[in-house]
């Protein structure tokens, strides 16, 4: 076998650890952070009492916080708005006259923001789509 036919044949396994050293893409980290944001918000789906739900938004905004950069620059504002949503329906479960009631509309938020992780997969940005489609799927894993 001739000396560039050896460095070639080393060259595709060598290739193959250096792209594979590189760690996950940054589509990868944000399939895996919307996981996480998804397995936060099935929480307040599943929550029993407004304890519960402060547990979730305490695990959202832990969530939140541990996003790479690159993720939290694309989805920043819209994660914003439904940890916001949550919250406020946190602080009214937590005050309301009928907790069964204001659980009951938690629960719904948390049901909306599931949906509206679909409709915003249609961004241009694939970072903003995988983060998305992480969402649903952490959230789908913990519902079912």
């Amino acid at each position: 076998m001739s000396r560039s036919r050896i460095s070639a044949l080393l060259a595709v396994p060598l290739a193959a650890l250096a792209f594979g050293a590189c760690g996950e893409s940054p589509e990868d980290q944000a399939r895996d952070s919307g996981k996480d944001i998804g397995k936060a918000v099935a929480q307040f789906q599943t929550a029993d009492n407004a304890e519960q739900a402060g547990q979730a938004i305490d695990n959202f905004r832990s969530a939140v916080d541990s996003m790479k950069s690159e993720t939290k620059d694309r989805v920043k504002e819209q994660v914003d708005t439904q940890g916001n949503t949550l919250q406020q329906a946190v602080k009214e479960a937590q005050s309301a006259d009928n907790p069964q009631d204001a659980l009951t509309d938690l629960q719904k938020a948390a049901q909306d923001l599931r949906s509206q992780a679909q409709s915003f997969q249609s961004a241009n940005n694939s970072v903003a789509v995988a983060f998305w489609e992480g969402v649903e799927e952490g959230y789908d894993d913990e519902i079912d």
